[in-house]
């Protein structure tokens, strides 16, 4: 779900020229960016809950980087199956605020 967030947030800067150049792999830097969190609120909800999710797994990187500091994280674990729930209506959400802004 975290690379298809990566790829997602990669169109998206493409289309909307308000929004940063986004780097592949950059998702916690652009979490910080006021147009994409005022513009796109569901998408942003989105790409900052599963990323945010993602690092408490235990197949995640054990490192968070935040500029050049580094830190380990704390003990990981698996993520429940029941969280694809969640996961699920936030993804609902994003798709249809998209959708919404398409003209058709």
């Amino acid at each position: 779900m975290d690379v298809f967030n990566d790829f997602l947030l990669d169109a998206l800067c493409k289309h909307d020229p308000l929004l940063p150049k986004y780097t592949l792999g950059g998702i916690g830097g652009i979490l910080s960016c006021a147009h994409l969190k005022s513009k796109y609120p569901a998408v942003t909800a989105l790409v900052a809950e599963v990323h945010e999710k993602r690092s408490t797994s235990a197949l995640s990187h054990p490192v968070k980087t935040k500029g050049k500091a580094r830190t380990v994280v704390g003990a990981t674990g698996r993520i429940k199956f029941s969280y694809i729930n969640r996961a699920r209506k936030l993804l609902r959400a994003a798709v249809m605020e998209l959708a919404g802004m398409k003209k058709w």
